[in-house]
């Protein structure tokens, strides 16, 4: 019970973090790409309207899959890496009351 109230460093909660939640992301974003790429690659009639619309979904889940794990890890960091250091200055601050 106390081992969850303690607070990994940033950096090792992040890969905590990541690495918990890489295989639920990557199988949606799989999947929805493997379910749609007939539609990217068909030519056959009626696929000029499909094809860029499915082409635009299955690019789009990559690059989300891939912005999920970068650019939302990078956001955090920033603004939590210094957490620490405030709440340990809040408690001197609070002690010396």
């Amino acid at each position: 019970m106390k081992a969850n109230l303690e607070r990994p460093p940033i950096c090792e909660a992040i890969a905590l973090g990541v690495k918990s939640r890489i295989r639920s992301i990557v199988m949606i974003a799989l999947m929805g790409s493997i379910g749609l790429l007939p539609v990217a690659l068909s030519t056959c009639m009626g696929s000029e309207v499909q094809k860029p619309f499915a082409t635009m979904i299955v690019g789009g889940l990559q690059i989300c899959m891939l912005l999920s794990f970068t650019v939302s890890s990078i956001i955090f960091y920033y603004f939590y890496k210094d957490y620490h250091r405030i709440i340990l200055l809040i408690q001197i601050d609070e002690e010396s009351d």
